[in-house]
């Protein structure tokens, strides 16, 4: 019996997960922060190409780079020549410990030389690596 109980026991710490969950800290909004500041001077100087290196795997399953690179010119085409960003929201939610992720979300007002945009980059990490997992535009640009 006391094997019995000893063996519970040990099955029980074992497979106990331990996590712990940080949010909306300022490091990892400097973190995400790092990543958006590229894309948007990766749009400001039209280099898609290096733009879609920021992009993470599960990103660029559903969404291939060829795809991706459609968007971008679109955007381009439609809203004009990118002018600035403004970010006007933001989240973060860090897991630390058995199962660690970490998840950022950043609204921004856009302004192109055509029209104004309300994007929202989420990001994940990924392999230690912060990289976009989503990446939404709105704007009346896409309403004509």
């Amino acid at each position: 019996m006391k094997n019995l109980l000893g063996l519970l026991s040990i099955l029980l710490i074992v497979s106990c997960q331990f996590n712990g969950t940080n949010y909306n800290e300022e490091s990892a909004k400097a973190e995400g922060q790092a990543v958006t500041d590229v894309l948007y001077d990766d749009i400001y100087k039209k280099d898609f190409t290096h733009a879609e290196t920021l992009f993470s795997d599960q990103f660029l399953k559903i969404t291939p780079k060829e795809e991706l690179q459609k968007m971008f010119n679109t955007l381009s085409e439609k809203l004009g020549a990118y002018k600035s960003s403004r970010l006007v929201n933001w989240q973060t939610t860090n897991t630390v410990g058995t199962n660690a992720s970490s998840t950022y979300v950043f609204d921004f007002e856009v302004d192109y030389d055509k029209y104004k945009a309300n994007e929202k980059v989420t990001l994940t990490k990924e392999n230690g690596v912060v990289k976009i997992l989503g990446y939404h535009v709105n704007s009346e640009a896409f309403l004509n």
